[in-house]
């Protein structure tokens, strides 16, 4: 009987370990979305975030945790500045990155966002609400540089992306 018993489990540790290796080799599909290949999954993420920010998802996360309003935006900018590294800064999906991160930001440092933190405090809003849009913002202005560079290189480019 305790024969059996250890073969179960035996088992159930292999199922387990062969799941894992798995999953540590998956391979993201790639696609070229408007001249720039990029990981198609983690792109429909990216919109499906940028989606719930707009429907105010993130104001129903403030009434869960606190604070949250405030990551919620953070991480999603972020996302966006870590997948724009590998797009072209002019292509359409370069642009769509810029204003998903631009607009992240504009949210953060907006009064609705400041509510939940103290002004008056050595560091003013808070160090969680300091820091983290400092980050972003220093995220947006590598992401900016960039894009200047891409545009003094070409003189004559007439990209829709507002600096």
């Amino acid at each position: 009987m305790l024969w059996k018993i250890g073969s179960f489990l035996l088992v159930i540790l292999l199922t387990i370990l062969v799941y894992i290796n798995v999953k540590l080799y998956h391979k993201p599909s790639l696609h070229v979305v408007d001249g720039d290949t990029v990981q198609y999954d983690l792109l429909c993420q990216l919109r499906y975030l940028n989606a719930a920010l707009q429907s105010g998802k993130a104001a129903d996360m403030q009434q869960l945790y606190p604070e949250s309003f405030v990551f919620m935006q953070v991480v999603t900018g972020l996302a966006w500045c870590d997948f724009a590294r590998s797009l072209k800064p002019t292509s359409p999906l370069g642009i769509e990155a810029h204003h998903a991160v631009e607009q992240c930001y504009r949210t953060i440092t907006s009064d609705e966002a400041r509510s939940t933190f103290y002004k008056d405090l050595p560091v003013p809003y808070e160090a969680f609400y300091t820091g983290w849009s400092n980050y972003l913002l220093e995220e947006s202005l590598q992401w900016r540089t960039r894009l200047n560079e891409v545009k003094m290189m070409l003189p004559t480019s007439k990209s829709s992306a507002p600096l």
